[in-house]
């Protein structure tokens, strides 16, 4: 073996790492580019950012050796030295790199596309050229190419002894490979009783609207298994944000009961959230589960009832390793591959990454865990999150000549650059495209139960945790930011399975929370109570249901551009957030919160009605909307006052909070 071939091999690996480790000075956290705050982040989180670069150099030396001593058997001749490792070694980064840009162009985007030059056309070039499958058919050529002289060798080696040993080895070979297929078989193929309890299965999709999960141009699977079950088109979350959505999901309750009304709650304010149901299905036995990718950060923060969670956790030191990693170029292809992504758990908070095939595999490995017991899980893809990151080729959607910012995802908007018609068309692209990755995953999730003889056992649900708004109104998009509208407060609910009447569709208003009462129904149907918490069975009584509603927080003081002049002056997210020392979390600061929740807006629906109320820099605004879509609810309601009843002098903490003092607009204290 060649010194000079090792030496090339490990020079180029271990460069690459280097040359990304010195360009990170120039790397944002979390979207904030300003040196002071930067250099916050890494006085904080400087062990953990040092464990990440050590994994990763020691990645790149390992790789390094292993194409070392794979060039050093094959290669011959004047290749056999220091530059023709190198230059080997550098195409099979090269090419991996490239076939990781064409799958995953969002990773790249904010350092290729929209740095513009050469990098901008050779990633055109990578996704709407050539696409990424030529790239991994190069790479997959060459390493063969690499590895046949050892594998022709090995195999002389093994053959050599004579026919009776070869016969003696290969019967070893089938042996052993039998063993070990019938110890790993999957145990879930075993019969089922005919009295055993049903299986669980939630796939939620993040921001998921209503009016898309019936397009068979954007989930073509889902809508064509709608006849099988019954789909509840507007459930009313009463928040548009993940945190306090699924809290209110799982305990079935209102944000009044669990204490969870935004983002970022305390320790001490979401340590009892509450029973869910999830709590009570594991107490009876089963396997409970969740996982998820990066919006699924909020399970570790509460008990929600999960015996098994796969999914994110986010505080300083996950934060600053996951956006260090993304920093990290010629590092990304390693998480095509699940070995290298147990290496780096971090990059489940990486927004730009949201592939619905990863969060499917870890869905079903959970599953198969579950053994003979019966099963309850949530299976929560993040991609139709902002920035909109669907993998190739859904990605490729309506893109046709658009060559602006938004052709793979939608990064920030700043208060200035207001997008344009195409931008905005482009946007609604982005989206549908993250929601047909999300909608294939989620169908080979059910082929999957199929196959094991598990979907006339399961009760399967179809949600999101809250909508989205697409600038229907001019200027606003995302969720969380106003009540005006059911874009991005109301999510369908699509139920199939045991006990679900098929073929039912209903326009009724109803709650989000509701759906934790009708999980146990369907799974309890001799069960007296139909209820749990504050929500009872979607099955009973079509009717409209109150809903108190309310905004999260807002992130930045001039955005959305649509809201601007309409609210307070409000400051950027990062002044409300503290570091909680106990777990390293970002939570709002005890001072504000008083604030925060004066300045929300909030109302009451019911029905396709919608009383508001919003403090503004000129008083109190109130207005009653109707509201597009729900069933229109006969009997006449005194809106105003139910919402004084039921959303202010039925909520303690918010009687409390209900006049204080406001943030401060041009020297003056608001109302």
């Amino acid at each position: 073996m060649s010194f000079r071939v090792f030496a090339g091999s490990i020079f180029v690996s271990v460069g690459l790492w280097l040359l990304d480790l010195t360009r990170l000075s120039g790397f944002a956290f979390a979207g904030v580019t300003d040196a002071e705050a930067r250099n916050r982040v890494l006085a904080v989180a400087q062990p953990a950012l040092a464990s990440l670069e050590l994994k990763l150099f020691l990645l790149h030396l390992a790789a390094g050796l292993v194409v070392g001593l794979v060039l050093s058997v094959a290669l011959r001749g004047r290749f056999r030295g220091f530059l023709g490792a190198s230059g080997l070694t550098l195409a099979l980064f090269g090419l991996a790199l490239l076939g990781m840009v064409g799958r995953y162009p969002q990773l790249f985007s904010d350092r290729f596309w929209l740095g513009g030059g050469v990098l901008a056309r050779l990633q055109h070039f990578a996704t709407h050229g050539i696409g990424p499958r030529w790239f991994d058919f190069a790479l997959a050529v060459l390493s063969i190419a690499l590895l046949a002289p050892s594998a022709l060798a090995f195999a002389r080696r093994f053959l050599y002894p004579g026919r009776r040993t070869a016969i003696r080895r290969s019967a070893a070979v089938a042996t052993v490979v039998l063993v070990a297929l019938l110890a790993f078989r999957d145990r879930t193929l075993s019969a089922i009783e005919s009295g055993a309890p049903l299986n669980v299965l939630i796939l939620a999709s993040d921001s998921l609207r209503s009016d898309r999960i019936e397009d068979p141009e954007v989930m073509p699977k889902t809508a064509a298994r709608l006849p099988e079950g019954a789909l509840y088109r507007y459930a009313v979350t009463p928040i548009g944000r993940t945190y306090p959505a699924w809290v209110s999901m799982l305990t079935g309750t209102e944000p009044r009961a669990s204490g969870v009304r935004h983002m970022f709650p305390t320790v001490a304010s979401r340590t009892d959230v509450g029973e869910t149901f999830f709590t009570r299905l594991r107490d009876q036995g089963y396997y409970t589960f969740a996982v998820s990718d990066f919006a699924g950060d909020v399970f570790p923060g509460f008990e929600g009832g999960f015996e098994s969670l796969d999914t994110p956790h986010l505080n300083v030191d996950t934060l600053a390793q996951s956006t260090a990693l993304t920093g990290h170029t010629w590092s990304l292809a390693f998480l095509r591959f699940r070995i290298f992504r147990g290496l780096f758990p971090y990059w489940r908070n990486v927004p730009s990454i949201a592939d619905p095939e990863w969060v499917a595999d870890s869905a079903l490995r959970q599953v198969r865990r579950s053994g003979s017991r019966p099963f309850a899980g949530v299976v929560f893809f993040s991609t139709a999150h902002f920035p909109y990151v669907a993998p190739y080729p859904d990605y490729l959607r309506g893109s046709g000549q658009y060559r602006g910012r938004y052709l793979y995802h939608v990064p920030p908007v700043q208060p200035e650059e207001a997008p344009t018609a195409e931008d905005i068309e482009q946007i609604r692209f982005r989206y549908d495209a993250a929601l047909t990755s999300i909608d294939l995953a989620m169908e080979r999730v059910l082929r999957d139960l199929e196959w094991r003889g598990l979907s006339g056992r399961t009760l399967v649900v179809v949600t999101g945790d809250h909508g989205e708004e697409l600038y229907e109104e001019s200027g606003i998009a995302g969720h969380g930011d106003t009540i005006r509208h059911l874009r991005s407060q109301a999510v369908p609910v699509f139920l199939v399975g045991p006990g679900v009447p098929a073929g039912t569709r209903s326009s009724t208003q109803v709650r989000h929370y509701d759906l934790a009462a009708t999980v146990l129904s369907l799974l309890e149907p001799g069960s007296a109570s139909r209820e749990f918490g504050h929500g009872a069975s979607l099955l009973d009584l079509d009717v409209a249901r109150p809903i108190c509603v309310e905004t999260g927080i807002w992130f930045w003081p001039g955005r959305p551009l649509g809201l601007a002049g309409r609210r307070l002056d409000y400051p950027g997210i990062s002044e409300l957030l503290e570091l909680e020392p106990s777990t390293r979390e970002m939570v709002l600061r005890d001072d504000v919160e008083r604030e925060v929740e004066t300045a929300k807006e909030r109302g009451l629906v019911l029905g396709r009605r919608l009383y508001r109320e919003q403090l503004t820099p000129h008083g109190l605004e109130k207005e009653i909307v109707e509201l597009e879509g729900p069933d229109a609810f006969g009997e006449e309601v005194e809106l105003a006052k139910l919402f004084e009843e039921r959303c202010v002098e039925g909520d303690q903490n918010l009687r409390r909070l209900y006049g204080a003092v406001v943030f401060e607009r041009k020297g003056k204290t608001g109302p």
